[in-house]
């Protein structure tokens, strides 16, 4: 079988709100046989902060959990697209 290659990404830049900047630890991905867990995540973007904000406030995790689901899904597919 063969081994898929992570496609190449183009960086999406953050827009950060220079009237109120955010500090935070750097970005932790660790990976368990079975989960991916991510510490000190954050992504400084109006326009998505918009968008979770219109759920309501018991769905918003879900919702963030599924956004990245579906977000590498659709990132392998585009790297096996891309091999093809």
């Amino acid at each position: 079988m063969r081994r898929m290659e992570a496609p190449n990404l183009v960086p999406l830049p953050s827009r950060p709100n220079r009237e109120r900047p955010i500090e935070t630890a750097r970005t932790l991905v660790r990976l368990e046989p079975d989960r991916l867990v991510v510490d000190h995540l954050a992504i400084v973007d109006p326009a998505l902060a918009a968008i979770v904000a219109d759920r309501p406030d018991d769905e918003r995790s879900s919702f963030v959990e599924r956004a990245l689901r579906i977000g590498l899904l659709a990132l392998q597919s585009a790297g096996t697209t891309l091999n093809v």
